[in-house]
């Protein structure tokens, strides 16, 4: 009877622990399941963030190169010789743009006046004579390794 409990108790042992590793077996399968269901879905996650970052390029991209600059002057008549300011702007006044060169465009020369970053900026105009009627402008700034030029031409009235 004695010997009969021992193999019993051992019988028992052996059935339970081909249970506990055929169980810890299924359980490993479950885990490696899940976890190839969380790299599937972490890939197609890091594809769409990628695919919203060039997206969301492209959008800034086509805002800059939809942009027109504006000159509003001080006086509406301005006289030969006599300082101008002209408030030089885009569209919409609050954005943040990437740091821009304007230059103006004289008898076929770029002439540098400055830098900026800002929606906004002022410039002089002195007209030297009469004829000194037209301003051309062009701002360029650099987006995504894109050279990106906003022409401007002013005609004013010069007294």
């Amino acid at each position: 009877m004695f010997i009969l409990k021992k193999y019993l108790f051992v019988i028992n042992f052996l059935f339970f622990l081909c249970l506990s590793f055929t169980s810890c077996d299924n359980y490993s399968k479950q885990i490696s399941e899940s976890e190839n269901k969380l790299l599937k879905e972490n890939r197609k996650l890091k594809l769409e963030i990628k695919k919203l970052k060039n997206e969301a390029i492209k959008n800034e991209e086509y805002f800059l190169l939809s942009q027109i600059l504006i000159g509003i002057p001080d006086r509406n008549i301005m006289k030969v010789g006599e300082k101008n300011q002209i408030k030089m702007l885009f569209q919409p006044f609050d954005k943040h743009f990437p740091t821009y060169n304007v230059y103006k465009i004289e008898n076929n020369t770029r002439i540098k006046i400055g830098s900026y970053n800002k929606t906004t900026f002022n410039y002089e105009f002195i007209p030297k004579s009469k004829n000194d009627t037209t301003i051309f402008l062009i701002a360029e700034m650099t987006y995504n390794n894109k050279i990106i030029k906003i022409p401007t031409i002013m005609n004013l009235v010069i007294k």
